[in-house]
């Protein structure tokens, strides 16, 4: 279905890769799957050891709920685009702009949100790209959305029978009056609740909006989902980065500055995106299992406060599989932050707290 369609290169290795090898289809996607997980984890290891990470910082990501959960979704393209821009970071991290700039044409194939990725990269890099490299970027990107459109221009139409970009940008005010504001809306295809109040609309295929009523759960749900998804790796992020810091890594590292520009707005858009909220979280990963824990100072030692804030992060990483009620689980998450802040300030101001010393590299 439009726009989904255009996510082939997964499919198009399994099917191949079954065909070379007489293997079933599940058991490609299980085997890619596996080689994905790897790959990613070897990255983020490696790129952590190199920036001199403390070992409950390793522990506290390798350890994260986030990629359990992202394993399990072995059909849907996360983890095989997250293979994919590990590799990209991999190459930023390492000054290779080039090889990373030409990742973007496998991503491109892969899903339809590398468009993201590209802004993000051009961003972070411009005054660092010659023109033939930016030129480059686009074409890459613009090769693989050109060649995945060809290839799905028979796909079924999405629900409301509208072109696939106009569907991506609707989906935006959509789910945020869903997942932020709790208005949660309607139209005459989608009949799953009944409108307290509509408009008949004047042009498109969809001629009646309304709204079904307020339902507090549901910003309460997203708000559980943007606490948990990476456990308290968000509250580092607001402890040890203040506006100074990051003007210095702005400045020192383009792989952080991508992390940092596509993280942060990944994270922002999640919510309005679509229904599933924590998957949509996790495509913030570069900047919370990446770059956040590569940059943390080492004001920790070794004892009682460094481990009780490992805990404390992954159990609140592990909440949403608990599956608690939400009036159990959000302040439970919430008493998790608030001791995890308590903890970082007692260590920050510990006579034998380390200063805040920040390792940039890419």
């Amino acid at each position: 279905m439009q726009p989904f369609a255009m996510r082939q290169l997964q499919p198009l290795v399994v099917r191949g890769l079954s065909h070379l090898t007489g293997f079933s289809v599940y058991s490609i996607f299980l085997a890619l799957g596996v080689v994905s997980i790897v790959a990613v984890l070897a990255i983020v290891g490696g790129l952590l050891l190199r920036s001199g990470a403390p070992v409950w910082i390793l522990v506290a990501t390798g350890g994260c709920f986030f990629w359990a959960d992202l394993v399990r979704g072995l059909a849907l393209p996360d983890l095989w685009y997250a293979a994919l821009l590990a590799l990209m970071l991999y190459a930023l991290a390492n000054r290779r702009t080039l090889a990373a700039i030409l990742m973007l044409f496998p991503l491109s194939l892969s899903r339809e949100s590398t468009l993201l990725v590209l802004l993000c990269l051009l961003l972070a890099a411009w005054k660092r790209l010659s023109v033939v490299k930016r030129v480059l970027a686009f074409a890459a990107t613009f090769a693989g959305s050109f060649i995945t459109g060809r290839l799905s221009a028979n796909a079924l139409a999405n629900q409301q029978h509208v072109p696939g970009s106009l569907y991506v940008l609707g989906k935006i005010p959509w789910n945020f009056l869903k997942n932020i504001i709790g208005a949660y809306p309607w139209t005459p295809g989608m009949n799953v609740c009944t409108p307290t109040w509509q408009i008949h609309l004047p042009f498109g295929p969809i001629k009646v909006f309304g709204v079904c009523g307020w339902v507090l759960s549901l910003p309460l749900m997203t708000l559980f989902d943007g606490l948990t998804r990476f456990g308290l790796f968000p509250l580092l992020l607001l402890f040890f980065f203040p506006v100074r810091t990051w003007r210095s890594l702005w400045r020192e590292s383009l792989f952080l500055r991508f992390c940092l520009i596509y993280g942060v707005i990944s994270f922002l858009l999640a919510p309005m995106l679509g229904t599933a909220v924590p998957r949509l979280f996790g495509y913030a990963w570069p900047l919370f299992m990446l770059a956040v824990p590569a940059c943390v100072p080492l004001i920790f030692k070794s004892g009682a406060k460094a481990w009780g804030f490992l805990a404390i992060h992954l159990i609140v990483s592990y909440l949403p599989d608990i599956e608690a009620p939400l009036q159990i689980s959000l302040p439970l998450a919430i008493v998790g932050y608030v001791v995890g802040w308590w903890l970082l300030r007692a260590a920050k101001e510990a006579p034998e707290a380390q200063p805040d010393e920040i390792v940039a590299f890419g």
